[in-house]
């Protein structure tokens, strides 16, 4: 009775076949890199879109007047909803003044800046022309800024950051050469650095 031989991979099968998975890694790996990135960017534009949604809720309690840049804080200091931190309780910080309309801390922290180990993480930045203006009297809602990303974390127990003006070298390559903006009138977008740089409105008077 004949048995018959079972055969094996060669060597050469076998280097082939690793081959094969090495090439289809090569290509897989940056598509699902890119898709998670693309996933964190809608999120960091979710959260905008909540930041700049707060920051009018706001004003539309103060008389049409967005909250003041604020003081800045350390942890020694007058707590802000057990979350925020100011030198002044009557004078929080952009970010402390929010705690009221606020469900999570977790909203001021974009998915790929992380944490950066901060304790009270912040990783977006306000428009420093617009804080503590009256809504009404910013000339150009559609196209002025109000919260913008930033490629840096910092922790609203010790300062909040505020944005003055930005460029393709500093605040713009967030998301894949470019970063997420949320305006006065409340909508989100993406801008590539090099036409957020020379387009986007800072000024309340409508001027970049």
């Amino acid at each position: 009775m004949f048995t018959r031989k079972e055969k094996g991979f060669t060597l050469i099968e076998l280097l082939v076949v690793i081959a094969i998975i090495a090439i289809l890694a090569a290509i897989l790996f940056p598509v699902f890199a890119k898709a998670r990135e693309k996933a964190r960017q809608s999120s960091c534009q979710s959260n905008i879109k909540q930041i700049a949604l707060s920051l009018n809720m706001y004003s539309q309690d103060y008389d049409e007047c967005f909250p003041a840049q604020g003081a800045v804080g350390t942890a020694s200091t007058a707590t802000i909803d057990s979350n925020y931190i100011s030198a002044d309780v009557n004078t929080p910080s952009w970010v402390g003044s929010l705690a009221p309309y606020m469900k999570s801390t977790k909203i001021f922290v974009c998915p790929t800046i992380g944490t950066g180990g901060k304790a009270i993480p912040v990783s977006y930045a306000a428009n420093a022309y617009v804080l503590n203006t009256i809504a009404s009297g910013l000339l150009k809602p559609t196209e002025t800024v109000l919260i913008i990303d930033f490629p840096q974390v910092t922790t609203a127990e010790t300062y909040t950051k505020i944005a003055y003006d930005i460029t393709p070298n500093t605040g713009m390559s967030v998301h894949s050469d470019g970063a997420n903006i949320g305006f006065i009138d409340g909508h989100v977008k993406w801008m590539k650095g090099s036409d957020a740089a020379t387009k986007l409105v800072w000024k309340a008077d409508g001027t970049l």
